[in-house]
Order: C-alpha cells, then sequence, then structure tokens
C-alpha cells in the first residue's frame, strides 16, 4: 500500500509511512476482523439475553403490572448495555491504530508532542470565568498537543464539557446532564500580555446578547461591550473588555479581520461557532466541531483506507498553525 502526499504538512510523509505503519497494516486489518466479530457477537448476547430476562418475568408476573413491560425495558437495557461493549471494542481498535500511526506522525513533525489522554488537563475552569464556554462540572478531554509554530507556543485538546444537574447520591432519577461544548480548545501564546481581559463572541443579537450578560454577572458577556467600529467583525461577534479602551487599541482591524477569518473557516456556521479570549499571555479558543479530532477509523472500517484517515490527522494538526498564520499575518497555510 502506498501513501500518497497532499502537498501539505505531511510533504515528505511517503517513506515514514511505507517503512514504519505499511508493514503494521495486515497485522491491524486481522485484530480489526477479530475485534468486529468479537463485538457482533457480544451485542447479540447482550441484547438477546436482556430481552429473554424480560420476557421470564413478564411471565412470572402474568403479564400484569410491570411484568408487561418487561421485555421492553429488558431490550433498552440490552441496548445500553450492548452499545457500552461495542464502544469498548471499538476503542481497543482506534488505540492500536492511534499506537502504530500517531508516534511516526509526531516524530516526523518533530515540534509537537501527543498525549491520547491529556492527562495535563486544561484550564477548562479560567475558560468558564472568561465566558469562553458555559458551565459545566463533567470534564473529559483527549488528545492534548502541545508544540510551537513560528515561535508561538501552543496546547489544544479536544474536549466534551457536559453540566449535571438535578438529584445526586443515591437516588438519581432526577438529574440531568447536558452537553455545554463539544470540540477543540486551545491555548496560544501572545507577544505581549493582554492590558485588560478582553472576550470574542458570537453575536446573538440584542436580546440574546443581553440575556448572556445579565447571566454573567460582571464577567464574560457581562463586561462592558466594546464598539469596535469594524463593520465586518461587529456583523458576526462582538467583543467584550473590562477596559474597552484598552482592548481596542490591543486589536487592531487586522487581527479582528483574522479572527472573523478564523471563525468564517474554521469554527461551525451558526450559534454553536467560536468562541474566543485574551487573557494575560495567553490567547484562548473554542470550536464547536462535528467530526473526531485524530480520527484514524472504526471497527467497521477497513485498515487498507486508513491513508485518507491520516490525511486528515495531518490536516487536524495543520488547524492550529492556520490560526496562528492569521493571527500573526502570515497568512492562510
Amino acid at each position: 500500500m502506498h501513501y500518497v502526499e497532499t502537498g501539505g504538512l505531511d510533504s515528505g510523509f511517503a517513506p515514514v509511512f511505507r517503512d514504519g505503519i505499511a508493514p503494521e497494516l495486515e497485522r491491524l486489518e486481522t485484530q480489526r476482523r477479530t475485534l468486529l466479530r468479537q463485538a457482533v457477537r457480544g451485542v447479540l448476547l447482550i441484547v438477546g439475553l436482556a430481552v429473554a430476562i424480560g420476557v421470564g418475568l413478564g411471565f412470572a408476573s402474568g403479564w400484569e403490572g410491570p411484568g408487561a413491560i418487561a421485555p421492553a425495558v429488558g431490550g433498552m437495557m440490552g441496548l445500553f448495555g450492548a452499545l457500552i461493549y461495542w464502544n469498548e471494542k471499538a476503542g481497543d481498535h482506534t488505540g492500536a491504530l492511534s499506537d502504530v500511526v500517531m508516534p511516526r506522525v509526531v516524530g516526523f513533525l518533530g515540534d509537537i508532542t501527543h498525549d491520547p489522554t491529556a492527562h495535563l488537563g486544561f484550564p477548562t475552569g479560567r475558560l468558564k470565568d472568561l465566558g469562553v464556554v458555559r458551565m459545566h462540572n463533567r470534564v473529559s478531554l483527549s488528545h492534548r498537543i502541545d508544540g510551537s509554530w513560528r515561535g508561538v507556543d501552543y496546547t489544544l485538546v479536544e474536549a466534551l464539557l457536559r453540566q449535571r444537574t438535578g438529584t445526586t447520591g443515591r437516588k438519581k432519577s432526577g438529574s440531568r446532564t447536558t452537553t455545554t461544548f463539544d470540540g477543540m480548545l486551545f491555548r496560544i501564546a501572545v507577544p505581549r500580555p493582554t492590558p485588560t481581559t478582553i472576550l470574542i463572541a458570537q453575536d446573538y443579537g440584542a436580546l440574546g446578547n443581553a440575556m448572556a450578560g445579565w447571566l454573567k454577572g460582571g464577567k464574560g458577556r457581562g463586561m462592558p461591550r466594546v464598539d469596535t467600529g469594524h463593520p465586518r467583525f461587529e456583523a458576526m461577534l462582538e467583543m467584550h473588555a473590562y477596559s474597552p479602551a484598552a482592548a481596542a487599541e490591543y486589536l487592531p482591524g487586522p487581527i479582528l479581520d483574522a479572527l472573523v477569518d478564523i471563525a468564517e473557516t474554521e469554527g461551525q456556521s451558526g450559534r454553536k461557532g467560536m468562541t474566543a479570549a485574551f487573557d494575560g499571555d495567553n490567547f484562548y479558543l473554542a470550536l464547536w466541531r462535528k467530526e473526531k479530532f485524530l480520527k484514524l477509523g472504526g471497527l467497521r472500517e477497513p485498515v487498507t483506507g486508513i491513508d485518507r484517515n491520516i490525511h486528515q490527522v495531518f490536516d487536524d494538526l495543520a488547524m492550529v498553525r492556520r490560526i496562528i498564520d492569521r493571527l500573526t499575518g502570515g497568512g492562510p497555510q
């Protein structure tokens, strides 16, 4: 199998693929097929056993009271258990792919480190205070990348943030979990410290912006609104800062254009798009994202198509470089 370079960040990667990844593909495909068979058998067994137990309870109760719906309840519980089992097997497969591919990609690039478990974490609490992300009390992080591009240090992670409310403890029937963010979080160093905390947020319209500001009190959208006088920026985004004058001076027109470009090209359209903040020595950025970051293939996807996934991996890793290029005036990569 050959790897066809795209001419971007992967230029020169074909020999690495040939010598370090291609020899592992047959083994990985054999392992994938084994895991897939195990997953299918396990799903059928779990669902079948759960339904059988439900039917047994139905007969035992004479199909009265709760027993009348026992098979349906058993089926739903079985599906839930089957999903957990399937995801476990799928995780074993993607983990094996990552163990083969990512060290080669990281070694090839030479200027990044990759931690699939993100054990060093990310300051999501600070981002919550800044208004970059919404309230959350459940944090799931993965694929932490640390690196430097054109002398600018950065960190990024894939993040799933959720807010659990309601009853806690043993009785959890009244609890509810809501996803408040699902995407990429970035920390990018800035050349000089910001003179004031600055929030860059989506424009929700007059009523929506007022409500969001009221909910944040004196933080985030609760900070004074900055009139940038920049029509393109104001049409899509809004700026808040403790010191509007200092913020306006710190972020000139070219930077505002760069922020709009990032929102248009890297973020999702609509309200779930881009939110950012300048805070001290750092620029924080949150981008909602539908696609999984650094995805190398699913359990039902033959390993023979991994070259397409590696193309996407390189594009994922180039994203932060494109963002830094725009912010520093280097232009899109």
